[in-house]
């Protein structure tokens, strides 16, 4: 049996930009692509979508894209195990066996977008439950869960609870986040660890992160699909062309094929220290022309990422970067993060941090010498020394007083 495997089309990116078409082209090679490779079923696990609530030109374009299964063939059955039951999918052509992710959600007492691909017969939806696609005497099992929110993952999880089914080939879908591919740790971002998956599964699939990579580790195969069109641009995605994968469930290999025609993606990282206007843009302008020395089927897109100070006097607005690019335009798309303030606002900064440590120290040292002088007298012992000290930073004399006469200041 074979399946193909890509994740987060995001179709309706970018609607009021230049790049609004590049989802739907490249979410159309994915599907064409799984024609041409006569797949068994197309599995898509989350983020089919932009936004919870799309354009109708978006909807549009998707139902388009979905329908072009229908010009394939299949002939595996397919049943829907969940809570509502056992049920045969009808489906015409190709099955499409989906998640939902959390760009597809709006909220657990609203319509879920996807939902209207499955009511037109174009999809068939897992949220905890699992689809069973049988071709001859071969059973392939998908086990999925939908998004839920990243902190209540785990224990979703582990409250669903799939099972492997014996004899079948397994696969479990997921559309979150994990530890593993998170630069801190926090459990609003992330619950579920890589170590959280269930036994008995012969691939984990999850889609939501952008770019692609496979981890093994105890017996256990996990595939990040990534996306199939660059949203925000992320490090990890430079460099990692866009396509599709095709799992042969008989040998267990997973093969990632990439699309014929995708825009290239160039990241740049840098970082300055007391720089002046013409340091920056200059570095800008070299990155630019580096990555343009190469051949493109169609523009590519250029990510800068700057950050440090400017020198002394300098504002960040005299830093013209769109200028530098206006230069190149038509020839490629730019993204540019930016972060950096003059040394004298920093110094500013600084001087604030300092006044704040060197309070702080003026208390540490007043106390110290406190502690000093009561040592050299018969009083050194006969109260709480930090306490009186505070007593003396807010000016209660008289509470100081009646600790030092032994509690009761009226016997004075």
């Amino acid at each position: 049996m074979k399946l193909g495997i890509f994740s987060d089309m995001h179709l309706g990116f970018g609607e009021k930009s230049p790049r609004y078409a590049e989802g739907f082209e490249n979410a159309r090679q994915a599907f064409e692509w799984c024609l041409e490779q006569r797949v068994d079923a197309i599995v898509i696990p989350g983020d089919i979508f932009d936004e919870p609530v799309p354009s109708v030109q978006t909807l549009e374009e998707a139902f388009a894209i979905f329908a072009l299964a229908r010009k394939g063939t299949s002939s595996v059955r397919v049943t829907h195990e969940g809570k509502d039951g056992v049920r045969d999918y009808s489906y015409s052509g190709i099955p499409v066996i989906v998640l939902s992710g959390n760009h597809d959600f709006k909220g657990k007492d609203y319509a879920n977008v996807v939902d209207l691909l499955v009511e037109a017969g174009l999809a068939l939806r897992l949220h905890a439950s699992r689809a069973v696609i049988e071709k001859n005497a071969e059973k392939t099992v998908l086990h999925g869960l939908s998004w839920v929110p990243d902190k209540h993952a785990l224990e979703v999880l582990k409250l669903w609870n799939p099972q492997a089914v014996p004899g079948a080939t397994n696969l479990l879908l997921l559309h979150q986040s994990f530890t593993e591919f998170l630069p801190f740790s926090d459990e609003m971002m992330a619950t579920l660890s890589l170590h959280d998956l269930p036994e008995g599964f012969e691939w984990a699939i999850n889609g939501h992160l952008h770019w692609r990579d496979r981890q093994e580790f105890n017996g256990k195969k996990f595939l990040l699909a990534g996306s199939t069109v660059a949203t925000q641009v992320k490090k990890l995605e430079a460099g990692q062309p866009k396509g599709t994968y095709l799992l042969d469930t008989n040998s267990g290999e997973m093969t990632f094929f990439p699309f014929k025609r995708q825009r290239t993606l160039f990241y740049h990282p840098l970082s300055f220290e007391g720089a002046q206007p013409q340091e920056v843009l200059s570095q800008v302008r070299s990155g630019v022309e580096s990555d343009l020395k190469g051949s493109f089927s169609m523009p590519p897109l250029i990510r800068f990422r700057l950050r440090g100070t400017l020198a002394k006097g300098v504002a960040a607005s005299e830093v013209d970067v769109l200028k530098v690019l206006a230069e190149f335009e038509g020839k490629a798309l730019f993204s540019v993060s930016r972060q950096m303030d003059s040394l004298s606002f920093s110094a500013k900064l600084s001087e604030l941090r300092s006044a704040q440590a060197e309070k702080k120290s003026v208390n540490a040292l007043g106390f110290e010498l406190l502690q000093q002088n009561l040592a050299e007298t018969d009083f050194a012992d006969a109260f709480d020394v930090k306490e009186i000290f505070d007593l003396l930073s807010e000016k209660e004399t008289d509470k100081v007083l009646e600790r030092l006469s032994g509690g009761n200041s009226s016997e004075n």
